[in-house]
């Protein structure tokens, strides 16, 4: 019983000790009610406010949307619109300022009024016949444009065939005058070369052949006696061989029939010369230039008929 009466004692401390615990924790937790008590108003605020903004954002999200909506249309139309113009044969988009923008609406107003105010009498199958016009717009437009890149080029081209023709032009005065000062100077001992009228344009000018025979002053070829443009001739047509092959053979008549005798000497000098690349003929009464000859041949008449006497002597009857 004491034993018993001991333990009881002991559980009845346990007891107070536990209800002063239970105490203790109850006047917690009345605390925590009240505490969660203001937490659940100020979550209730929260959630009303919450509500709200839900109730604001809705028309927003659905500005949203419709922007976006918008926007993917705008897409939609500028793709198109950037397909048509390449159709139309432009590569690249063109630069528009706001003004212009502003000026195209008001022509495109005044248009559509007018285009309003003439529909009524136009053909009403004006729409279906217009997509062929249309088709055929943006070929000729693409046309067009293939034709001007082709003219650039055709323009390029002959660029450089003036270029060139130009090159090789000069090319040819250059050797042309060195080879008409070096034969005129070797049959005169004077001086010649080729002046063009027109430098800047010389395909608009002429050639104007400059001479200054010894102990005269110097001329042009129009200012010469008629001896001394013989001279310039043969001096002139032995430069133009020299721009391309001789010619097989050379006729001249009488050229040194106004030369004096050193000139005439000269002359039958570079006619000898020039026998190394093509054959001369030369018709003339001067001793120098026969004794140059490989072949002399005289020509003369008798009783209506001509005879051609040649050396050695041989004669040849041609009539008359």
């Amino acid at each position: 019983m004491e034993k018993a009466n001991q333990k009881l004692t002991a559980a009845l401390e346990k007891l107070k000790e536990l209800d002063k615990e239970k105490a203790k924790f109850s006047d917690r937790m009345m605390a925590r009610k009240e505490e969660f008590k203001k937490y659940e108003g100020q979550m209730g605020d929260i959630n009303r406010q919450i509500n709200k903004i839900d109730r604001d954002i809705a028309p927003i999200n659905q500005t949203v949307d419709s922007l976006k909506e918008s926007r993917m249309r705008a897409q939609i139309a500028l793709d198109g619109s950037k397909r048509e113009i390449e159709e139309l044969g432009y590569k690249e988009l063109v630069d528009i300022k706001p003004e212009d923008v502003e000026i195209s609406e008001s022509l495109i107003d005044n248009l559509q009024g007018e285009f309003n105010s003439l529909i009524r009498r136009l053909n009403m199958n004006a729409e279906v016949l217009y997509e062929p016009q249309r088709a055929a717009y943006k070929q000729l437009s693409v046309r067009i444009n293939q034709l001007e890149d082709e003219k650039r080029e055709i323009l390029e081209f002959m660029e450089s065939v003036e270029r060139e023709k130009r090159e090789t032009f000069f090319a040819a005065l250059k050797k042309l005058n060195g080879k008409f000062s070096q034969t005129f100077q070797s049959i005169t001992t004077g001086r010649g070369w080729l002046e063009l009228q027109d430098p800047e344009d010389p395909f608009t000018g002429g050639l104007d052949i400059v001479v200054e025979f010894p102990g005269k002053s110097q001329m042009l070829i129009t200012a010469a006696s008629g001896g001394e443009k013989s001279v310039v001739a043969v001096c002139y047509i032995f430069a133009l061989q020299s721009l391309a092959q001789s010619s097989p053979f050379y006729i001249f008549d009488e050229i040194d029939a106004h030369l004096d005798p050193m000139n005439v000497q000269r002359l039958a000098d570079l006619l000898k010369q020039e026998t190394e690349n093509s054959q001369v003929i030369a018709i003339s009464f001067k001793e120098a230039v026969a004794a140059k000859a490989d072949r002399v041949f005289g020509v003369y008449a008798a009783k209506g008929v001509s005879h051609i006497v040649s050396m050695p002597s041989q004669v040849v009857k041609i009539p008359a």
